[in-house]
């Protein structure tokens, strides 16, 4: 939900008695700008984009991060950084998962394509591995972001600035 100068924070809302319930704020989300939120398959994993501190100060960060919150008995358990291998200085956004855990998202990142690539993190012996740009002909010198991958990697949706379409 936009909160005008704050910045959007993730809300959640129950289901009971076959009705849905006011929105109410998640407490991992705390005073910082939260978005881009996906659900893993199984729903044992929360992935969104934020620029809480790294450190656990108050300060926010100038660019948002890739985090995971997992599930546990008493509700979600506090973010974890996805750590350097996938988010960079810049804004790591719009994350994405395939049924074997690699991680898909876009970026604007030096040393891409364009001004916003698709980045594939892949999961190696439990670790999400360094990320990769795509390269053509998903990325091109304009923007392309907003990734959802299949589950078994059959296809690729996101939105793209280029020309005339692929």
């Amino acid at each position: 939900r936009s909160e005008g100068r704050g910045g959007a924070r993730m809300r959640a809302v129950t289901l009971a008695g076959g009705a849905w319930g006011r929105p109410g704020p998640l407490a991992f989300v705390g005073d910082h700008g939260s978005v881009d939120m996906f659900v893993s398959s199984d729903g044992g994993s929360l992935y969104f984009c934020s620029n809480r501190p790294l450190d656990g100060s108050g300060a926010a960060k100038g660019d948002t991060d890739i985090w995971v919150a997992r599930r546990a008995a008493s509700g979600w358990g506090e973010p974890v950084n996805l750590g350097s291998a996938v988010n960079s200085a810049e804004n790591d956004y719009y994350p994405t998962l395939t049924a074997r855990g690699d991680l898909y998202f876009s970026s604007p990142r030096a040393g891409g394509i364009g001004g916003n690539d698709i980045y594939r993190s892949r999961l190696v012996d439990g670790r999400l591995g360094a990320a990769a740009n795509l390269g053509g002909p998903v990325n091109t010198p304009r923007w392309e972001f907003a990734p959802f991958v299949a589950p078994d990697e059959s296809f690729l949706l996101f939105a793209s600035a280029r020309e005339g379409g692929l």
